[in-house]
C-alpha cells in the first residue's frame, strides 16, 4: 500500500469540493442575472410590443401565444393552454434568442369545467366543477448557455442535475422555445 494514498485522497476531495463550490457560485451568479432580467421584463411589459396568436393544434380547447418584444428583441413568450380538466400557463424568458428561464403554472380542476351540479348528478358523480378546488402547481427552470442549471419542481424541491428527467426537461424547453422563435 502506498503511504501517500490518504494524502492523495484528501487532496482529490479538496479539489472536487473547490470545483463544486466554484460551479455553485457561478450558477448562483447566473440565477441572480436571470432574476434581474425577469424583473426588468415584467416591470416594463406595458411598454413592449406584443404579437398574439391562437391555435387549436396544441390543446383541446385551444391556446393563446403572446410574444413580447423590447425593441426588436423577443424577451418573453407566454403560452396559455386550455383544456376541459385544467389549463397551463408557460412563460419563456429570453435574451438574444437564448432561453434563460421557463416558468410553468399548471391548474388542475377537480372536474371538467363543464360539469355543473345538474350534469354531475345526472352522470352519477357526487361532486362538480368547483374553481375553489383547483390545484396550482408551479415549476421553475433556469438556463445558462443552452443548459439547464436549476430545476425547482411543483413541490418546491430543487431537482439535482443528473436526476431522472433532467435531460428530458432540458431538451424539451430548449426545443420548444426554438420552435416558437422560428
Amino acid at each position: 500500500m502506498n503511504d501517500n494514498s490518504p494524502m492523495k485522497s484528501l487532496a482529490l476531495s479538496i479539489i472536487l469540493f473547490l470545483i463544486s463550490s466554484s460551479l455553485s457560485a457561478q450558477n448562483q451568479n447566473q440565477i441572480q442575472l436571470i432574476r434581474q432580467h425577469y424583473s426588468y421584463v415584467n416591470e416594463n411589459i406595458s411598454s413592449m410590443r406584443i404579437e398574439k396568436s391562437k391555435t387549436f393544434d396544441e390543446s383541446t380547447d385551444g391556446a393563446e401565444i403572446m410574444k413580447y418584444f423590447d425593441g426588436e428583441k423577443c424577451v418573453k413568450i407566454r403560452l396559455e393552454y386550455f383544456g376541459e380538466t385544467g389549463k397551463l400557463f408557460r412563460e419563456y424568458y429570453v435574451d438574444n434568442n437564448e432561453l434563460l428561464f421557463a416558468f410553468d403554472q399548471e391548474f388542475n380542476y377537480n372536474m371538467p369545467y363543464y360539469m355543473d351540479s345538474t350534469r354531475a348528478v345526472q352522470s352519477g358523480f357526487d361532486q362538480w366543477f368547483d374553481p375553489n378546488k383547483t390545484e396550482l402547481l408551479e415549476s421553475r427552470f433556469y438556463f445558462d448557455d443552452g443548459e439547464m442549471i436549476r430545476w425547482i419542481d411543483s413541490s418546491g424541491t430543487r431537482i439535482q442535475q443528473g436526476d431522472e428527467g433532467w435531460l428530458d426537461k432540458e431538451s424539451f424547453y430548449i426545443d420548444d422555445l426554438k420552435s416558437r422563435l422560428e
